[in-house]
C-alpha cells in the first residue's frame, strides 16, 4: 500500500479551506504576495505504519500509529498544474482512545477520540524562493502545525461501529479493555447483557452553551508561543457550559472540527477548545473561528 502510494492523501480547500498562501505567509511573518492563492496538503507515507496497543490511559492510550518519515507536500494551486513550495518530513505519532457515545435513540456506538499528536525529527524542504529566508526554527513551527491541520481535518467517522442487540438482548455499559495472553495482545469490546430496550442507559443530555469568549493572541505573539511549544498563547475558545444535566449527574464534554474526530470527554463548565491548527487563521465549522487574514498593503 506504501508502495503503491494507496495510503497517500490529499487535503485541498474541499475539506480545509483556510489552507491558502496568504495564511501561509501571514503564519510565517513573511510580505503577502501580489496574489493569494490555495494550497493542498498531500501526504505521503514512507514507511508502513506502526501499531501499539495501551491499556487506555493518558499515557497508554488504547492505539498509537507512528507514521516514520511521513513526507507533506505543500503544493500552490494557481489555476493550472500544482507548483510545489514545500515539503515536509517528520516522525508522526497519532495516539487514540476507544469509547463510547451515545447514537441516535439509546443506540450506543463505538468511536475513537484523538488523545495526542507528536510530531517529531521535523525537516522542511523549500522549494519556493519566496521561504527560503526563513530560519529553520519558523519551518520547525511550520511543521507542527502543518500535522495538526492534516490529522485534525481528517478521520471523522472513522472506526465507528454502532453497538446493536445481541440474540434479542441489548448490551450496556460497553468497555473497551487491552487483553494479553502468551500469544495474541488485542483489544477486546465488553458488555453485559441486559432485557431492557436497547441501549438501556439513559441517553446523554445535549448540553447548552451559555456563553462563549475567543482569545486571539496577534500574530507576533503567536509565532512565539508555537516556537516556545506554548499551548496556552494559541487561538482559544472558552465555551460556557452547564456542568449536570439539571440533577445530580456531572456532565462531560467533547468537541471537535468538521471532518475531523473527536476529543477526550472533559468535565468542566468551561470546555477550552484550541489545537495547534488554529495558528491556521481562517473560519471553522463547528467552532466558530473567525480569524482575520491581514490586509494586503
Amino acid at each position: 500500500m506504501v508502495a503503491a502510494g494507496g495510503m497517500c492523501l490529499t487535503i485541498d480547500a474541499g475539506l480545509a479551506a483556510y489552507i491558502r498562501r496568504d495564511v501561509l505567509d501571514d503564519l510565517l511573518g513573511i510580505p503577502l504576495a501580489e496574489a493569494d492563492e490555495a494550497l493542498r496538503f498531500v501526504v505521503r507515507p514512507q514507511q508502513p505504519i506502526r501499531f501499539n496497543l495501551g491499556t487506555g490511559t493518558i499515557l497508554a492510550p488504547h492505539l498509537r500509529a507512528d507514521f516514520d518519515d511521513l513526507e507533506i507536500d505543500v503544493d500552490r494551486l494557481p489555476g493550472g498544474p500544482a507548483i510545489p513550495a514545500l515539503r515536509l518530513i517528520a516522525d508522526v505519532s497519532v495516539s487514540s482512545q476507544l469509547g463510547t457515545r451515545r447514537a441516535a435513540g439509546l443506540q450506543t456506538q463505538l468511536e475513537t477520540t484523538r488523545s495526542a499528536l507528536g510530531v517529531a525529527n521535523p525537516a522542511v524542504q523549500v522549494f519556493d524562493a519566496r521561504y527560503a529566508g526563513l530560519n529553520a526554527a519558523d519551518l520547525d513551527v511550520l511543521a507542527g502545525t502543518i500535522a495538526d491541520v492534516v490529522f485534525s481535518t481528517i478521520g471523522a467517522g472513522a472506526g465507528t461501529v454502532l453497538v446493536s442487540d445481541f440474540a434479542g438482548y441489548s448490551l450496556n455499559n460497553v468497555a473497551v479493555q487491552r487483553v494479553t495472553t502468551a500469544s495474541d495482545d488485542f483489544l477486546a469490546v465488553s458488555a453485559s447483557l441486559a432485557v431492557s430496550p436497547s441501549g438501556g442507559n439513559l441517553p446523554a443530555p445535549t448540553p447548552q452553551p451559555l456563553s462563549t469568549r475567543l482569545v486571539l493572541p496577534t500574530p507576533g505573539a503567536l509565532r512565539v508561543a508555537l516556537l516556545a511549544g506554548d499551548s496556552a498563547g494559541l487561538p482559544t475558545l472558552h465555551v460556557e457550559l452547564a456542568t449536570t444535566d439539571g440533577g445530580a449527574r456531572p456532565l462531560e464534554h467533547s468537541w471537535r472540527t468538521a471532518g475531523g474526530v473527536w476529543r477526550p470527554y472533559v468535565a468542566t463548565g468551561d470546555l477550552v477548545i484550541r489545537d495547534r491548527s488554529f495558528a491556521w487563521q481562517g473560519e471553522r465549522t463547528g467552532e466558530p473561528f473567525h480569524l482575520f487574514r491581514r490586509a494586503r498593503a
